[in-house]
């Protein structure tokens, strides 16, 4: 029989498995096909292919819309389908590094990944008021980079570190699996609309161009930096492997603790599009800084403070911007307005890692953190005019 139970920490361990699978892929990886020479158009592609299903999450959130399924027991099934492919692409051993259809076997997880996903922010909207959004998304956040630091880069990158590539992946499919039981022999409580709505109501509501056509080049910024941190830590800085599932981890695990614990606490208290327009300004600030500190790059204790600093920052925007767009959807289609803004505000997942290659060859290092600083500046100034945009109309 199901358990009823807050939808806390049921949000944040949903979010902790999506942070086991790219914090497998974002933090070992990529560094892994780095460190062994793969090109960064290969790296960069990699994770754009891997994007490109949180862009047409649609099918799954008009489903949930309309047949009003169990979100947490179909996240669940996700969830155990994902573990099972970890587990095929664990038969390969290190031949991963060099698979030539790991594009595609990456594709697939996150099509499974990303119909989770649906399912989680589908519960978050139906269980959480509005006025604990913030709180609720800095615990999924928060649960996001559980995942992705103290249980995959740790765990996980500990024991590919010592055994190697197929039992990393088996451990992953392990807890995979276990995220999996639990969504799907649980339940929470929460008012859901009977109206139910198609994509043409979606596609008819003010906010959903407005609210999510700047959405669509919000992350930009962010996406592009990160998908050229592999290549920054391994290439440019020159950091063994061996640092990134010791002592990284811990100081980013401290970072994310201090960003999304002090997120979930203040971004419903001052206001979710001003959360994260101060987000979004303060990290263009941080990456301005950065840039203009060349000479520093060499020392990792000036690194780990700008990452802890830089994590503060993307927290607030983060929780802020996500807990407004959330509370901008019409609750009677919830699922597919949702699903529509989030897939305008992953469309720079697809393309931006694809350019950002031509960006560092353009820029060099000092550039790239310049230019994305000033861009992420603009853009909060831009969440603050539009802060009080797009209300649903439906109560």
């Amino acid at each position: 029989m199901a358990r009823t139970l807050d939808p806390l920490p049921l949000l944040g361990g949903l979010y902790a498995v999506q942070g086991l699978v790219f914090g497998f892929t974002g933090s070992l990886l990529i560094p892994k096909l780095a460190a062994a020479g793969v090109s960064l158009e290969a790296q960069t592609g990699v994770l754009a292919l891997a994007s490109l299903p949180w862009v047409f999450k649609l099918p799954i959130a008009l489903a949930l819309d309309r047949l009003r399924p169990g979100a947490a027991r179909t996240a669940g099934v996700a969830m155990l389908g994902l573990a099972a492919v970890l587990l095929g692409l664990a038969s390969l051993r290190e031949g991963l590094v060099t698979f030539a259809g790991l594009g595609a076997a990456w594709l697939g997880i996150n099509i499974l990944l990303a119909a989770q996903d649906v399912c989680a922010d589908t519960l978050a909207i139906d269980a959480v008021p509005p006025d604990r959004r913030g709180r609720a998304n800095g615990v999924m956040w928060a649960g996001h980079h559980i995942g992705a630091t103290l249980l995959s880069a740790a765990a996980v990158g500990a024991v590919l570190t010592r055994a190697g590539m197929g039992p990393a992946l088996m451990v992953l499919a392990g807890l995979v699996a276990a995220g999996g039981i639990w969504a799907a022999r649980s339940s929470v409580r929460g008012a859901v609309a009977r109206e139910s709505a198609g994509l043409r109501e979606v596609l008819a509501s003010p906010s959903t161009w407005l609210l999510g056509g700047f959405a669509s080049v919000f992350l930009i910024a962010d996406v592009g930096t990160g998908a050229l941190a592999g290549e920054f830590l391994m290439q440019r800085l020159q950091w063994p492997i061996e640092r990134l599932t010791t002592t990284f981890p811990w100081v980013v695990l401290a970072g994310q603790a201090i960003g999304y614990g002090g997120a979930a606490l203040l971004v419903d208290r001052i206001g979710h599009a001003r959360s994260a327009a101060v987000g979004s300004v303060a990290l263009g600030l941080v990456w301005i800084g950065f840039a203009l500190l060349e000479d520093l790059w060499p020392s990792v204790a000036f690194n780990y403070a700008f990452i802890v600093v830089q994590l503060i920052a993307t927290a607030l925007l983060y929780v802020g911007l996500y807990a407004w767009l959330m509370s901008r959807v019409n609750p009677a289609f919830r699922a597919t307005h949702y699903a529509v803004l989030m897939s305008l505000l992953n469309v720079p997942r697809v393309w931006a890692p694809t350019l950002a290659p031509d960006a560092l060859a353009a820029l060099g290092w000092p550039g790239v953190f310049m230019a994305a600083g000033a861009m992420q500046i603009a853009l909060g100034g831009l969440a603050w005019l539009l802060r009080s945009t797009g209300r649903p109309s439906a109560a």
